[in-house]
């Protein structure tokens, strides 16, 4: 029987999995080298008998020749001969020298047969031992499969785990940022407080002291109609503050006139038809903008790049310098500069003519997931995962203003021409309205969605906000009053990332976002009519961006497609 190797050595404790499938295969290995001997030792066993019995039935043939030939022999010769006794003896000798051989030739075929039996016996003993072996052999093959995928699987939860890790660590930095944040807040907001207190102090003073006057101007009128008797000229009162804080309030206009905005066009026709698809990234495209007048467009991509090509899809320029994703970007009003947001935690402007990097604005010590220019390109507004709002001053390239949002920012809008008004969307699904000249918040719509909002847009005349959210649906609010006009959602709609961003048409009179199905959804505002939904990507829409002076449109998916949309067939 085969020698039986422990699963585990006594001296050196417990092995590992692979050392006890080795030692299986080692003595399996042995025991079928020993079969082999014992096969190779019985097929020459074999042989040799063969040889043997040839040999014995070569003798035999011999003998029975010399037999008939004395036999044959004259009897005249026989007696003729002088020696004949001596040929008979030395015949019969040979014979018994053959017979004595054949006898041996037999016992040797006897003992052959013998060990042939035995061999035979051995050979079906060793082939039971293979087959066990075998089997064993095979066990242990899909035990190491089984190793091997539970291996698989203790490494992917390894991995898992490692970059659950990571995130926890990223967590706890955030966390540690916010609580810094907060201290910093906290310090200016006890500053705020004293300053406050001195100037409610000299408020106090100051309207005790035109209490004082008033009581003097009334004692004087009082002795004055005393003096003529009451004939005497009537004064006016001090003016009601109130009132003219209302007339204040009531003289400012909103920040866009409709009347005096953009008039309005025929309603645009959702384009329908793909006259252009390219690829140009070598990773995930995060964002596609037109420049303001349309002549051309950039995309901003995970592979570090910011492209940007023509309206027709050639390609113009390829701008580098960031260290990370870029995540957004977007063209100066007179497009000389082209702005990107990237995940590097800073903002990175490139000159559009010399295609250089021209300014990196840092300060921020999370992602940034978008940025915005004002009307005139002096200021750049920024928002970032550190849960701050920034205002940049672009003649200084520093920061004039920073804002705590109390939650992450996925998403930014200028309702104002110089960034005095914004708009913030949240991880906290909230939507917030901030008055940057002072730093406080204005307005803030919580309870709006039941997801993180992914991205907000003003419409073209200024009057309208929109947001997008992870729990799948876009609101249009009223910025005057902040009240809810229209909820846009559909079966089969989205939203497949944290940066997909909402578009109003050029005319404002649809709100578009892309689908997490690779659908391209239009709603029909102050309308309650289905979206019409245009399909041409197979996987989720990343971007999409409408052309602001034709009625086409581009959008990029997951998989770093980009499709020019338009409204004819190319």
């Amino acid at each position: 029987m085969a020698e039986v190797v422990p699963s585990y050595a006594p001296d050196t404790g417990p092995l590992y999995w692979h050392d006890v499938v080795k030692r299986k295969l080692d003595a399996r290995d042995a025991v079928s080298q020993k079969n082999n001997d014992l096969l190779e030792r019985y097929m020459s066993l074999s042989q040799k008998l063969a040889k043997e019995v040839e040999r014995r039935k070569e003798l035999e043939n011999e003998v029975r020749v010399l037999s008939s030939s004395r036999a044959f022999l004259p009897r005249s010769e026989k007696s003729s001969e002088p020696n004949f006794s001596e040929s008979a003896h030395y015949y019969q000798k040979k014979i018994a020298e053959l017979e004595a051989q054949v006898s041996t030739l037999k016992d040797e075929r006897s003992e052959l047969y013998k060990n042939q039996g035995s061999n035979a016996q051995r050979l079906l003993d060793m082939t039971d031992i293979i087959k066990r072996q075998e089997e064993r052999s095979r066990a242990s093959e899909e035990e190491l499969i089984s190793l091997r995928q539970r291996v698989k699987k203790l490494s992917e939860k390894a991995d898992y785990s490692v970059e659950y890790m990571r995130e926890k660590d990223r967590t706890i930095q955030v966390l540690q940022d916010e609580l810094s944040t907060s201290h910093l807040e906290l310090t200016k907001t006890d500053e705020k407080m004293k300053q406050l207190k001195a100037e409610n102090s000299s408020l106090l003073q100051r309207w005790l002291k035109k209490m004082n006057e008033e009581a003097e101007h009334m004692n004087l009128a009082n002795m004055l109609n005393e003096t003529f008797d009451g004939d005497g000229t009537e004064y006016s009162s001090i003016t009601n503050l109130r009132s003219q804080g209302a007339k204040l309030l009531s003289s400012i206009t909103s920040p866009t006139n409709p009347e005096q905005g953009i008039q309005k066009e025929d309603a645009l026709v959702p384009p329908q038809y793909i006259v252009h698809e390219m690829k140009p990234h070598a990773a995930e495209i995060n964002c596609v903008n037109f420049s303001h007048e349309g002549s051309m467009l950039a995309t901003a991509s995970t592979d570090k790049k910011v492209m940007v090509f023509s309206s027709s899809g050639k390609h113009l320029q390829t701008l580098t310098g960031a260290s990370q994703s870029v995540m957004y970007t977007e063209f100066s009003p007179s497009n000389e500069l082209l702005l990107g947001a990237s995940n590097d935690n800073s903002v990175k402007l490139w000159n559009i003519k010399t295609a250089r990097l021209k300014d990196t604005l840092t300060g921020h010590i999370g992602k940034i997931y978008s940025a915005k220019f004002t009307a005139d390109a002096s200021k750049i507004l920024s928002g970032s995962h550190d849960r701050t709002l920034k205002i940049w001053d672009l003649h200084r390239a520093m920061c004039i203003r920073t804002v705590f949002t109390f939650s992450s920012c996925n998403d930014v809008c200028i309702i104002d021409a110089d960034a005095t008004n914004v708009a913030s969307g949240h991880l906290d699904n909230t939507l917030r309205f901030w008055d940057m000249r002072t730093g406080n918040s204005i307005k803030e719509l919580s309870g709006i969605h039941a997801g993180q909002i992914s991205g907000i847009a003003v419409s073209p005349d200024g009057t309208k906000i929109m947001s997008a959210s992870r729990d799948n649906i876009l609101k249009l609010f009223d910025l005057r009053t902040y009240d809810i006009l229209q909820t846009f959602e559909a079966e089969g709609f989205r939203i497949a990332m944290n940066w997909v961003k909402p578009v109003f048409s050029p005319d404002g009179q649809y709100a578009t976002a892309g689908s997490a199905d690779g659908g391209i959804f239009h709603w029909k505002i102050d309308s309650s009519d289905l979206p019409v939904v245009h399909y041409g990507h197979k996987h989720p829409i990343c971007s999409l961006a409408w052309n602001p002076q034709v009625s086409s449109l581009v959008s990029v998916d997951k998989e770093r497609n980009l499709l020019f949309w338009s409204s004819q067939k190319a």
